[in-house]
């Protein structure tokens, strides 16, 4: 599907089917395409938790609040998107090694790369703490999964809406170096569904509103 038409039909489902699955090369492409959004410096500082069964979402299901409950029973899986909450040099040397290993660098750029990647970060936390700047490459991927799901015809909704810190807690995220930012579930509306678009159109400003153009 053209990229446009994505953006224009794409809607956050808000009840779900149940009965519906989504295939598992499906789910694995879009668990692909979030591995391969691109970040600041290549530093990729995110982690995805997928939970994929009842019993997987219940481990969290308290952290959901009332309004959002329906749609996170309904749904077929949900992505916890975290960030990690801390950098040291033996992940820039992991990040370096694996550009390397990769054909991106040369072996004999390896250690600059990593002094390169680490001079960075620490000039960024000159403005913001870490996690602010790892979180900001998070919600890139979460726009990824998103479309991607969009593309491969699965419905989506992100949820920001959710306990993080009792997400954190639940699956003792803070042990593992990451905290909880937010939820994506997927799977596929529900005939039902009161958010699709001929009951409530899409609506954004005009691009003259927040557009503005140089030549």
């Amino acid at each position: 599907m053209d990229f446009l038409r994505l953006m224009q039909t794409r809607y956050t489902t808000k009840y779900y089917n149940p009965e519906k699955h989504i295939p598992e090369d499906v789910f694995q492409k879009i668990l692909e395409c979030a591995r391969l959004t691109p970040s600041a410096v290549n530093i990729q500082p995110w982690h995805f938790i997928t939970l994929e069964s009842s019993e997987a979402k219940d481990q969290i299901f308290s952290a959901v609040p009332d309004f959002n409950r329906q749609r996170f029973k309904g749904c077929d899986k949900v992505i916890v998107l975290c960030a990690k909450t801390g950098f040291d040099k033996d992940f820039y040397a992991r990040l370096a090694a694996k550009e390397v290993a990769d054909g991106y660098a040369k072996k004999s750029m390896e250690a600059d790369i990593a002094a390169g990647v680490m001079g960075y970060a620490k000039n960024r936390q000159n403005y913001e703490s870490s996690l602010q700047w790892a979180s900001k490459q998070v919600y890139l991927a979460m726009a990824t999964i998103l479309y991607a799901a969009a593309a491969y015809g699965v419905d989506s909704t992100p949820v920001e809406g959710v306990d993080i810190k009792k997400v954190d807690e639940l699956l003792s995220l803070p042990e593992k170096g990451l905290n909880c930012l937010a939820l994506v579930l997927l799977g596929c509306r529900s005939d039902t569904d009161s958010n699709t678009l001929d009951k409530r159109p899409k609506t954004r400003f005009d691009a003259g509103d927040i557009l503005t153009r140089m030549k």
